[in-house]
Order: C-alpha cells, then sequence, then structure tokens
C-alpha cells in the first residue's frame, strides 16, 4: 500500500521494477472494476443486454448481479466509465432498472399462486401494484424489450406475448366465469364478487352484460 501511494513521487527505476514484477498493479479498485466490467462484457456478447438478475453469480462464484447493482446506484463514477458501461447493450441506470425488476418480482408471485401469467389489465394488487398495467405494457413493447428479460418472461409459467391484450383480458375473465359457474351450477355473479386471487370477477360479468350490444357474436354464443 505505501509504494501505491508514493507512486508520484517514486524513482522512474523503482517504478519499472515494481511494473515488471506479474501481477502488479497500482490501484487494486481500478483492477476490480475492471475484472467486473470484463465480466459484465462477456454476460452482455451472451444475452444480448447487460440486464443482469441483481442475485445473479457466474459460475466462478462472482456475484455479477451485485457488481452491476452497484454501479448503477453508484454516487460517483468516472466519465469514462459511465461512457463504457452506456455503450453495453441494455444498460440502464438505477431507477428504470428497479421498477423493472420490481414488476417481474409481482408477475413471479401472481404466475406462482395462480400457475398462469394472464393478469387482466385493470388487475391490481393488494399493495397496490398495478401488475395488470406492467404486464400489459411489456406485451406492448415487446420489440423494445431487452432479450434477456424477454426469456425470463417466456420462462414464467403460462406466459404470452399478447398481440390483443384486450383479447387476453376477455378470455382470462371468461375463464373465471366458467370455472365459477362449474363450481356453482349458474353464472349469476354478485356485482361486487372477487376471487381470491383478487380477480374482480362480479364487475367483468356486469361490464359484459351491459355491453351485450357490442359483444362480437362468437361471444355472445360462448357467454
Amino acid at each position: 500500500m505505501v509504494q501505491r501511494q508514493a507512486q508520484a513521487r517514486m524513482p522512474p527505476d523503482r517504478k519499472a521494477r515494481l511494473e515488471a514484477l506479474p501481477g502488479w498493479i497500482w490501484n487494486p479498485f481500478d483492477d476490480a472494476w475492471e475484472t467486473g466490467f470484463q465480466y459484465l462484457c462477456d454476460y452482455a456478447a451472451k444475452t444480448g443486454d447487460s440486464a443482469v438478475p441483481q442475485r445473479h453469480t457466474l459460475a466462478n462464484g462472482y456475484r455479477l448481479g451485485s457488481w452491476v447493482n452497484a454501479q448503477r446506484f453508484a454516487q460517483r463514477m468516472s466519465p469514462d466509465r459511465r461512457t463504457r458501461l452506456e455503450a453495453l447493450p441494455g444498460w440502464a441506470w438505477g431507477k428504470s432498472v428497479k421498477a423493472w425488476e420490481l414488476g417481474f418480482e409481482h408477475l413471479s408471485d401472481y404466475a406462482a399462486k395462480t400457475g398462469g401469467c394472464l393478469v387482466p389489465e385493470e388487475h391490481i394488487l393488494s399493495d397496490g401494484y398495478l401488475l395488470g398495467q406492467w404486464v400489459s405494457k411489456q406485451s406492448r413493447q415487446r420489440s423494445h424489450v431487452a432479450p434477456d428479460r424477454k426469456a425470463r418472461l417466456e420462462a414464467l409459467p403460462g406466459w404470452t406475448w399478447a398481440t390483443n391484450q384486450h383479447d387476453e383480458s376477455w378470455e382470462t375473465g371468461f375463464r373465471h366465469l366458467s370455472d365459477y359457474a362449474a363450481e356453482a351450477g349458474d353464472c349469476v355473479v354478485p356485482s361486487r364478487h372477487r376471487l381470491e386471487d383478487g380477480y374482480l370477477l362480479g364487475r367483468w360479468a356486469r361490464v359484459q352484460r351491459m355491453a351485450h350490444a357490442k359483444i362480437p357474436p362468437a361471444r355472445k354464443a360462448r357467454l
């Protein structure tokens, strides 16, 4: 440490002898950063983007997700490092990454509970999170979703890239109504009836009746 701190005052011949030693570096923190950046470059080359999951660990034990997260929320960073990170495909700073990960976490929990990812667009979680809108946004912006994120979404049970989110939403409501009818013996759903997963089935059924004149014949027949 003393030699590194005295770098500016050290005679040239001593600098040369130190630099000739295998593995000598003047700033170990710079070396650690370069190691993380190289791992991130390798990850981006394989996946097509740098959206590394926060808990992602490499085969050699390196916690790449933690390193990337630290860079995104770093208070101080040299312009050169910022430029190099921003040149990687899919790089984003702080809040946008955190927001996506939060949405994905909620969707993962929803899929684990319900067995699928067909979230009605109006669906709101008990904590107020607008999960239906988040899922709808992923579908609408499919062409802009990073490859790594696409792969993670497609790995969830029942995920589909809806070409028409309204159709998906209607099918979800119809499926819930079919299940209700099978259990109750009819489709007379109380207007305020809410399923265990939070789905407002009563509201959905009421909307169908009010929109009777505008519903396509095929849907009418199914109802």
